[in-house]
C-alpha cells in the first residue's frame, strides 16, 4: 500500500500539456474538501483505508501516479539548500508521500503512489514540502486539479503555487518552480477514459496546423479577462490561429468553457495571483469606492506592480512555447516589453482603458470639481496629470521593498526605463488597438501616433456554451433569465428606454447602485413625442457580480423608495 520508489523511470519525460487547473475553483480553499488557508492540519490527515466498491463487490478505483521530479525549487534555508519531498492528497486527505531528497533543488523521486479509492470528481493535490529535522516541515508549493482533468494527459508539468495563489519562483534563475508527474495505466480504473497525448506537443505539427501562435497576457478582474477571451475566439475562428491565454487561475474554467472553436485552438496558462480575492478585502473595497482623486491616482499607479510576480511564469511560457505575437492588456505592459525585448517577439496592446495612454489632451484621472473650494480643485487637477502619474509609477514600480521593475529588467539583461513604459511605447510607435468606435470615444487625441487605432466594440458571443456549431454560424447570446426577459419585454411594450448599469466584479455597494437607479427614475420625466406618443421614464437594469444574501439586503427606507 505504500509508495513504491524506483531509481530509474520507465517512462518518457512528460510532454507539454495545455495547463489543467492547478486549483479547483469548484472546491474553495478552506472547505471540507480542500486545504484551509493558515490551517496546516490538513497536511497531517491520515489516509483512509480502501474498501470494496459498494454492494456490487467490485474493487475500488485504483489510480497509480508517478511523482517524477521537481524543477528549480527555491532555497528555503539560510545556507541555500532544500530537502524536499511530496505529499499526494485526495480531497485534502493525504494518501502517500515520497522520501525526502537532501540538498537538491531539482530532486528526482520516480516514486509510484497508489491512490484508492478515487473518483473522477475528486480533487488531487501535490504538495511539495521542505523537510526539517526538528519536525517543522515547511510548505514549498502545491498544485491541484480535478481527477477528471488530471487523467486527460499521460503526464503533466505543473507550476507550483503558494496558498495565496502566488507563483513559487526560484530567485537564482528567475524562473518558476515546477513538478513533473505522470499516470500509469496498468492497472487503470475500468471505464475511465485513457490519457491521450497532447495534440499541441509537436511544434512542427503546430506550425502546419495553425498559421500563427498568439500569446495573450492579461490579469485583473472579469472585465480585464472577458474581452481577451472574445478576442481569442475571433483570432481562432476568423484566422485559424493558436491562441494561448495567460491569466489568473480563477478564470481557467471560464477560458476553457469558451475554448471550443471550429478553427484554430485556444489554450490556457496560469499566471498566479487572485485579484478577485484581493479586491474583496475591506481595505480594497474602501479604496475602490473612495472618491478622492489622489487615492485613485495612487491606485492607477500600482495597476502593474501588483502583477510583477507573474513575470517569471510568463517569460518561461514564452521561452518554451515561442509564440509569434504577444497581445497585452493594461496591467501587462511592462512584462510584455521584457518578454518582447529579450525573446524578440512582436507585441500589440489591446487597451480598453485608453485614458492610460499618455496625452496632453487629457489627464490620467479626470478630476471631479467639488465646486466649494476652488484652490482644492486646482490642486486635484495637478495631482491627476500624466506627469504626476509617471512619478508615482516610478515610485511604485522601483520600490526597493517589493518586486522592482529595474530588478526584473536587469536580471534579463535589459536597461532600466524608470517607470516610463507608456512614454517609451509612444516614442517607439508600438501598435495599440482600442476596441471602442471613435464616434463613441470622441475626438482623437492630437498626440497619438498613427499605430493607435480605434475599432468596433468587442463582445463575447454565446459565452454560456462557448462554441459555435461546426457550420460556423453563431448561435447568438444565451437566453436571458425569465424575470429579466419579462422586464425588458414590458419596457418595450411601454415604449420606455432601458438604461443598463454594469459593474461586473467591482465591489460597488448595492445601496449606491440602487440610489443611482432611483435617481435616474425620479429625475427623468415622461417625454411626449407626439399627440399620441409618450416616451415613458427609463427602466434601469443593474448588472453586478455575485453577491451574498446579506449583501443583497436593503435598508427598509431604501427598499420603500
Amino acid at each position: 500500500m505504500g509508495g513504491v520508489c524506483c531509481s530509474e523511470s520507465s517512462q518518457d519525460p512528460p510532454e507539454e500539456e495545455e495547463a489543467p487547473p492547478l486549483w479547483n475553483p469548484d472546491i474553495p480553499l478552506g472547505s471540507a474538501a480542500a486545504p484551509a488557508l493558515g490551517n496546516w492540519s490538513w497536511l497531517q490527515t491520515p489516509r483512509p483505508q480502501p474498501t470494496a466498491g459498494g454492494d456490487s463487490g467490485k474493487p475500488p478505483n485504483w489510480l497509480l501516479v508517478r511523482v517524477m521530479k521537481a524543477l528549480r525549487l527555491p532555497a528555503l534555508s539560510a545556507v541555500g539548500v532544500i530537502d524536499a519531498y511530496v505529499k499526494v492528497l485526495v480531497n485534502g486527505v493525504e494518501m502517500e508521500r515520497t522520501a525526502f531528497i537532501r540538498n537538491n533543488d531539482c530532486p528526482v523521486w520516480n516514486c509510484v503512489i497508489e491512490l484508492a479509492p478515487v473518483d473522477l470528481k475528486d480533487n488531487i493535490s501535490f504538495v511539495v514540502m521542505a523537510f526539517n529535522s526538528q519536525g517543522r516541515d515547511g510548505l514549498v508549493g502545491l498544485a491541484s486539479m480535478r481527477v477528471s482533468d488530471f487523467i486527460r494527459r499521460p503526464s503533466h508539468v505543473l507550476p507550483l503555487f503558494l496558498l495565496d495563489s502566488s507563483p513559487v519562483i526560484q530567485q537564482s534563475s528567475a524562473l518558476p518552480s515546477e513538478l513533473e508527474v505522470a499516470i500509469l495505466t496498468d492497472p487503470y480504473p475500468a471505464g475511465w477514459p485513457l490519457p491521450q497525448p497532447s495534440p499541441y506537443s509537436n511544434s512542427s505539427a503546430n506550425a502546419s496546423m495553425y498559421p500563427k501562435h498568439v500569446m495573450v497576457l492579461t490579469r485583473g478582474t472579469r472585465g480585464d479577462v472577458q474581452p481577451f477571451v472574445a478576442l481569442a475566439r475571433g483570432l481562432a475562428e476568423g484566422c485559424g490561429y493558436m491562441v494561448t491565454i495567460c491569466t489568473e487561475l480563477a478564470f481557467r474554467d471560464f477560458v476553457m468553457q469558451n475554448s471550443q472553436v471550429s478553427r484554430g485552438c485556444i489554450r490556457f496558462r496560469p499566471t498566479g495571483g487572485d485579484t478577485l480575492s484581493r479586491i474583496d478585502k475591506p481595505v480594497a473595497r474602501w479604496a475602490l469606492n473612495n472618491s478622492s482623486e489622489l487615492l485613485q491616482v495612487i491606485i492607477m499607479s500600482r495597476c502593474e506592480v501588483e502583477f510583477f510576480e507573474s513575470e517569471p511564469l510568463i517569460f518561461h511560457y514564452a521561452q518554451n512555447l515561442k509564440p509569434d505575437l504577444l497581445i497585452y492588456g493594461i496591467t501587462m505592459l511592462n512584462i510584455s516589453m521584457i518578454v518582447s525585448e529579450v525573446l524578440q517577439i512582436p507585441m500589440i496592446g489591446f487597451v480598453l482603458q485608453p485614458a492610460c495612454i499618455p496625452s496632453s489632451d487629457y489627464p490620467a484621472i479626470v478630476p471631479m470639481p467639488s465646486g466649494f473650494i476652488p484652490l482644492f480643485d486646482k490642486l486635484e487637477e495637478k495631482v491627476t496629470s500624466h506627469g504626476v502619474q509617471k512619478f508615482l509609477r516610478k515610485m511604485m514600480e522601483d520600490n526597493p521593498f517589493s518586486r522592482t521593475l529595474s530588478t526584473m529588467r536587469k536580471r534579463r539583461g535589459l536597461p532600466a526605463i524608470g517607470g516610463d513604459a507608456w512614454r517609451l511605447a509612444m516614442v517607439q510607435k508600438q501598435p495599440v488597438v482600442v476596441p471602442i468606435p471613435q464616434a463613441t470615444y470622441g475626438t482623437r487625441p492630437s498626440d497619438w501616433h498613427e499605430n493607435i487605432v480605434f475599432t468596433e466594440f468587442i463582445f463575447l458571443r454565446d459565452a454560456k456554451n462557448g462554441s459555435r456549431p461546426m457550420s460556423g454560424v453563431p448561435r447568438g447570446p444565451p437566453p436571458l433569465p425569465a424575470p429579466v426577459a419579462e422586464f425588458l419585454a414590458k419596457a418595450k411594450r411601454d415604449a420606455a428606454p432601458v438604461i443598463a448599469m454594469t459593474f461586473s466584479s467591482m465591489p460597488v455597494p448595492l445601496e449606491d447602485i440602487i440610489n443611482v437607479a432611483i435617481t435616474i427614475a425620479e429625475r427623468c420625466a415622461d417625454v411626449r413625442l407626439g399627440p399620441s406618443t409618450t416616451l415613458q421614464k427609463p427602466r434601469v437594469l443593474a448588472l453586478t457580480g455575485k453577491r451574498s444574501e446579506a449583501e443583497m439586503r436593503l435598508p427598509e427606507a431604501l427598499a420603500a423608495r
